[in-house]
């Protein structure tokens, strides 16, 4: 069954605005899509859709822009198959190449992905997904620092320095990593900065001047998981015209990848289960993450990421993952286990 006018209408102004970068009209829907419609009749649709929370107006122009909603009935309605047979080759001949470990396909399919969507990737592999928090030990220095020392499930050990936040004495830091230990055992290390904010209640109680505490630890957890993922293309972030003319919403941009806040916002949908959250949150609403857990021979590889601006090309990033997912699975499905 054919799309009806609305739905027409709503994916030439998704596609139109992922190209350009500025709000769709009707005038602009005729002249490029040569449309048999009446400018009144698009216009008088377009209100439709913007009143079913498809569509937005901006403030600067008269024509609309999709809304999260709008681009989620788009992925789940509206996209044609994307091919784009000369770079799907390209992660052929890698993921197919005999001599190459897993490990290493993944990091170039990776490097692969974001220079096809011009998107920044992010990949988390199976010692880092695997790497739980066992202990935490806190060795002071001085009145203004300490060594502080992460045990992991698998007996890895990591020390890293801990500036101690001016006004916090010895009793309350103590205080400070026996609740730690008590409530974030058991945590992956790449989600220990989410999972520290969850504390502020508990620390309240506790400790008077806790947010410097937690400032500080959060601190530390940003640097330690920003050693864990690995991620390509951030500078295509520069080049997106979200970001070339807005520094703040760039920062923000850079933020939601250097923060490793990104893996808070991917579901765990299951092996090839491509996850799409539009608009991740409040703080990064102008922002999106496509996501997937890469499982090879049934065990769970690594979780790949491609963020980018809300207006991505939701086509050709789902079509490029699920076409790296189906070639990993040809080369490295479970029957193929005796390689």
């Amino acid at each position: 069954m054919g799309l009806t006018r609305k739905d027409t209408i709503l994916k030439y102004i998704v596609e139109q605005f992922v190209k350009s970068a500025q709000p769709v009209g009707s005038n602009t829907l005729l002249e490029i899509y040569n449309l048999p419609y009446s400018s009144a009749t698009i216009r008088n649709d377009m209100l439709e859709l913007e009143n079913m929370g498809m569509l937005e107006k901006t403030h600067t122009s008269s024509g609309r822009v999709p809304s999260a909603k709008g681009y989620r009935y788009y992925i789940d309605h509206l996209r044609e198959e994307f091919n784009d047979e000369e770079n799907y080759g390209k992660l052929r001949r890698l993921v197919n190449d005999s001599t190459s470990h897993v490990s290493d396909v993944l990091r170039h399919s990776c490097a692969i992905l974001s220079e096809m969507t011009s998107l920044t990737t992010i990949m988390l592999g199976p010692d880092e997904l695997g790497e739980l928090l066992s202990q935490i030990q806190l060795i002071p220095i001085n009145t203004n620092s300490a060594v502080c020392i992460f045990i992991t499930s698998n007996g890895h050990v990591e020390h890293k320095t801990f500036n101690v936040p001016n006004g916090i004495d010895a009793k309350d830091l103590e205080k400070c990593v026996q609740i730690l230990n008590d409530r974030l055992v058991g945590t992956p290390l790449y989600g220990l900065v989410e999972k520290m904010v969850t504390l502020k209640p508990v620390l309240s109680l506790q400790i008077e001047k806790y947010e410097l505490l937690i400032a500080a630890f959060k601190d530390l957890f940003k640097d330690m998981s920003n050693e864990k993922a690995s991620a390509w293309g951030t500078t295509h972030l520069f080049n997106q015209p979200e970001y070339s003319t807005d520094i703040e919403k760039l920062k923000n941009a850079v933020k939601l990848i250097e923060t490793n806040s990104v893996w808070k916002f991917i579901g765990n949908e299951g092996k090839g289960k491509i996850n799409v959250q539009i608009g991740v949150d409040d703080e990064f609403n102008d922002m999106s993450v496509v996501s997937v857990d890469v499982n090879v021979r049934g065990k769970e590889e690594a979780k790949i990421a491609l963020v980018g601006p809300k207006r991505m090309d939701y086509s050709k990033v789902i079509g490029i993952m699920e076409y790296l997912l189906s070639q990993l699975d040809e080369a490295y499905g479970e029957e193929n286990e005796d390689e």
